[in-house]
């Protein structure tokens, strides 16, 4: 592989906090078709790792490519893309219960073969058994972003429409709740039963689930933390969603109110919607869009489910590996799947994960890592393919979070290190909503 060649070409780049072991599902998905669809995907991805940090690159022309591909088929065989999603999707259910079991295991006391083939379960599981959606999502999200804003223009303009602000904001507004709407809508129903139970915050909730009358809420509580313990992880491992984290969780719900859910806001979006393409009669480019669009933000979602379960269980293997072999587990961060074997069998010289933490680049071509590389040349490489000329910028674009207008300081935030900056009222800008943004959301 001539990175010199790879060097000339466009890429996108997406900057992310992360290391290579909780990102390869994602590399496997992006560079491999689900389950051998006609659904295309990348013929490469990279991604430069430093020091806990990532910069995703896909080539631009294949991104757009790929996009219009995607909106080009559903405008012939929607079934095509449904299809697909309903097979995905179907399976859902059982990754959620592998993961619950999964988490429950206790490797302490594994030897090393029996870790390695806990590891080769999770890996093979998430692989092949449910296999993750990929690069054709955020391909046709790039693309159907600056596409959908050029249709609705020109569509206004030849009407004489002038509040295209609203429209815009309308067409592309979710329809389905995301897990953390899930996830807050479990925990106000959490709320209402401490309520009930005369909870109050003179005591710690710790404290109040040790009353025997308090027994079924303890039981309740615990389900919630076991579902949803995958939530505070991110691309850079597992971080625990604690007691003390629901109980702050509580405490903000309570000063914010338990009347609205979420459900409720996204029904509103739909109706709409609805309304607005009934009175219109938008071209079918336009609503072929919005209902991919619709399809994929949910799957895009799920598919964060599936992302960070992985990242959880992955992280789990290597705190054991870390301690059998006593190799650093920030170092362990930059292996793959594969030299996870090596580093128990003494393999594995460390000095090569010493090199990828401070500068690599990791190539994914056919649903694995084809070229690793390290040094100088990698920071050069990036270097090169990341200078932007910005000129006079006048505004930033992107798809919304939700509907409506709002006037406030922009925050670029490039790493969960930066949310601190964020303040209330602040407008918080990132290449992607992740749940590792959900303090700074909040």
């Amino acid at each position: 592989m001539d990175l010199n060649k790879l060097s000339q070409k466009e890429w996108h780049i997406e900057h992310f906090d992360g290391c290579p072991a909780f990102t390869e599902m994602t590399a496997v998905g992006f560079t491999k078709k689900l389950y051998d669809s006609s659904v295309p995907t990348n013929s490469i991805n990279a991604c430069y790792y430093h020091n806990r940090q990532g910069d995703w690159l896909t080539i631009t022309k294949e991104q757009q490519m790929i996009g219009k591909m995607i909106v080009s088929q559903y405008m012939k065989k929607k079934s095509v893309i449904e299809n697909l999603y309903k097979k995905w999707l179907a399976k859902f259910p059982v990754m959620v219960d592998f993961f619950s079991a999964s988490q429950q295991d206790n490797l302490k006391n594994y030897n090393q073969k029996k870790l390695w083939n806990w590891a080769q379960k999770i890996y093979h599981f998430y692989r092949v058994e449910i296999s993750m959606p990929g690069s054709f999502i955020d391909d046709f999200m790039f693309y159907a972003d600056k596409r959908l804003d050029y249709l609705v223009r020109e569509f206004c303009e030849k009407k004489e429409i002038k509040d295209y602000p609203v429209i815009f904001s309308i067409l592309t507004a979710p329809v389905e709740s995301s897990f953390i709407n899930e996830e807050e809508d479990d925990l106000k129903k959490i709320c209402r039963t401490l309520i009930k139970n005369k909870y109050s915050s003179g005591i710690t909730l710790k404290q109040f689930l040790t009353h025997d009358k308090n027994q079924d809420l303890k039981r309740s509580i615990g389900a919630h933390l076991l579902e949803y313990s995958w939530i505070k992880s991110s691309y850079l491992g597992y971080k625990e969603y604690s007691l003390r984290d629901l109980e702050i969780e509580i405490s903000r719900l309570f000063k914010k109110g338990l009347k609205n859910s979420g459900s409720k806001v996204f029904e509103k979006h739909k109706g709409e919607k609805q309304v607005l393409i009934k009175k219109y009669k938008f071209n079918s480019e336009i609503i072929a869009i919005v209902k991919i669009a619709e399809i994929f933000t949910k799957w895009q979602d799920l598919r964060k489910n599936y992302s960070l379960t992985f990242a959880t269980l992955q992280e789990k293997v290597l705190r054991e590996i870390s301690r059998h072999s006593k190799i650093n587990l920030e170092l362990l961060r930059y292996c793959r799947i594969m030299d996870l074997k090596a580093v128990l069998e003494e393999k594995l010289k460390i000095d090569e994960l010493k090199k990828r933490q401070k500068s690599s680049l990791f190539i994914y071509m056919d649903g694995k890592v084809k070229y690793i590389f390290t040094g100088d040349k990698v920071k050069n490489f990036f270097k090169k393919i990341s200078v932007i000329k910005i000129g006079k910028v006048k505004e930033i674009r992107g798809m919304t979070v939700s509907a409506g207008k709002v006037s406030g300081i922009a925050k670029i935030v490039r790493s969960i290190d930066e949310l601190s900056k964020v303040k209330e009222g602040d407008v918080l800008i990132a290449a992607m909503t992740r749940p590792e943004h959900l303090l700074g959301m909040k």
